[in-house]
């Protein structure tokens, strides 16, 4: 080995670059699929897999942009569901569930950055629901043991800008929708 590898070298481990510099070890995760966009998928034990394709069973991934990483926890049981994430560094994750997550629309779709929607442990789903996050920094964050009724729909804004009379300022910002765990949302409800 010689002495510029003895202070300088990099290595590549599952998930991680790791660069050693004078003996410090840095370690920085790898974005290195599809534009750094990343589908990671978590076993009942806690090992991660990169997953090259944007298809899980029963769950279609519409998926553009930069850097955005995507966390799915088995056991998980799509039918019909779609998740659609458009823009940089946005993060979705779900955790593992028993119960069957029937014609959901996780939509991150309109070109944004930074935005997050987490679903929490035995989520279940009485169909058609709608969970929209399409503002830079927003935040959906659902807790665990959470059970939503049919026609649900869930968005950190409200769709539409109003501006102070005279100006640029927006007075309805929207941002971040967080539900505790062991919620029970009825049919129809709409959170905004």
């Amino acid at each position: 080995m010689n002495l510029l590898q003895k202070i300088f070298s990099v290595r590549n481990e599952q998930y991680h670059k790791v660069i050693y510099i004078c003996g410090l070890k840095l370690k920085f995760r790898r974005l290195d699929y599809n534009n750094g966009n990343m589908i990671i998928l978590v076993d009942k034990t806690g090992k991660e897999q990169i997953v090259k394709s944007n298809y899980f069973k029963g769950l279609r991934i519409n998926l553009s942009g930069n850097s955005n990483l995507i966390r799915i926890h088995e056991p998980y049981n799509f039918s019909n569901c779609i998740l659609s994430m458009s823009g940089s560094s946005n993060y979705f994750e779900i955790h593992k569930s028993s119960y069957a997550l029937n014609k959901v629309n996780f939509n991150i779709g309109l070109p944004g950055n930074n935005r997050k929607v987490i679903i929490g442990e035995n989520f279940s789903v009485g169909g058609e629901t709608l969970l929209i996050n399409n503002i830079n920094n927003g935040e959906i964050i659902v807790g665990d043991d959470c059970m939503f009724s049919a026609g649900i729909h869930i968005r950190v804004d409200d769709g539409h800008v109003i501006c102070k009379k005279g100006s640029t300022e927006i007075l309805n910002k929207g941002g971040f929708v967080y539900i505790g765990n062991h919620v029970w949302l009825g049919r129809h409800v709409f959170i905004n």
